[in-house]
């Protein structure tokens, strides 16, 4: 009796520790509350506003957020890429470093079926949804301004992002584009790369100031290189330039209100964060969406302008 007793207690304990294993599992497989954010660059002020509201939102939610910053390293964003789906994360947000280099990676969550949803940044391929500004309407209304406002057989240069990123292109395309509709008198001197960077910006436009002696516009693909320009323009004491920006960082629109800049274009890194998590949340309860959100641009001037100063 002694040993059937014992035989039972041993059954007994078996069920249970496989009960507690299989629920365990389900927890830790899942992931239905957990998202991992893996951020291209934290320093990014933009981007930061973004990844900030995400995190503040998912936590009101009581969603745990694994966050990751690649510090612009793509070799490190693979990494924590494939860190996170280790860790049993069902969906993935992803702010590229790379929109191909990325891509295998982002096939490899495809096969796993983890949900991958992007944000200010699209990919070269793989399956995935996504949240992006209007980039090439930015660059259009840049170029509109410029063809209101420029003389007659005007001479601008541009000031480019980084070769590879889908954002960056859309908003030359937009502009280039536009404005040789638009005006076809106006001549382009001049399109290089300043990779968002105000130095770089300022290194360039001390070279071009150098070797044209009529520049009527700059346009830049972000504030940042905008912002660059005007710091170059002074210290050469260059006047009259029109210099066109894109993000409505704080002191873009204190160049805009000081007359330094023409134009900037907010884009609303709120609205971005709440629509990714939104899209998220839908494939964490397990219906990953099938479309994605596109931000519209506010064109900011003197005109309005302190309307968005803090």
């Amino acid at each position: 009796m002694r040993n059937s007793k014992a035989w039972w207690a041993v059954v007994f304990l078996s069920l249970l520790v496989v009960a507690m294993l299989l629920l365990g599992g389900c927890g830790g497989q899942s992931g239905d509350k957990t998202v991992a954010y893996l951020n291209y660059n934290g320093d990014d002020g933009f981007c930061k506003l973004i990844s900030d509201e995400f995190q503040a939102k998912a936590k009101a939610d009581g969603t745990e957020v694994l966050y990751y910053d690649a510090s612009n390293d793509v070799a490190k964003q693979i990494d924590q890429m494939n860190e996170a789906m280790d860790k049993g994360v069902r969906t993935i947000v992803l702010l590229a470093v790379d929109p191909d280099l990325i891509v295998p990676t982002v096939e490899k969550a495809n096969a796993k079926g983890v949900n991958v949803i992007t944000v200010n940044r699209s990919l070269n391929g793989g399956k995935f949804v996504g949240v992006y500004s209007d980039d090439k309407t930015a660059g259009v209304k840049q170029a509109e301004y410029m063809a209101e406002h420029l003389p007659q057989g005007g001479k601008v240069c541009y000031l480019r992002g980084p070769n590879g990123a889908n954002d960056a292109a859309n908003r030359e395309e937009g502009f280039i584009s536009t404005l040789k509709q638009k005006r076809p008198d106006v001549q382009i001197l001049d399109e290089t790369i300043g990779a968002w960077s105000g130095t770089n910006a300022m290194k360039i436009t001390s070279v071009w100031l150098s070797i044209f002696p009529q520049i009527d516009g700059i346009a830049a693909a972000n504030d940042s290189m905008a912002l660059g320009a005007i710091a170059a323009l002074k210290a050469s004491g260059r006047q009259g330039v029109i210099v066109c920006g894109i993000d409505a960082v704080d002191d873009a629109l204190k160049a805009v209100a000081a007359g330094d800049q023409a134009i900037t274009m907010k884009q609303d890194p709120i609205e971005e964060a709440d629509a990714t998590y939104d899209l998220a949340k839908q494939a964490m309860s397990g219906k990953m969406p099938t479309e994605g959100y596109t931000a519209q641009f506010t064109v900011i001037t003197k005109d309005n302008v302190s309307q968005y100063l803090h």
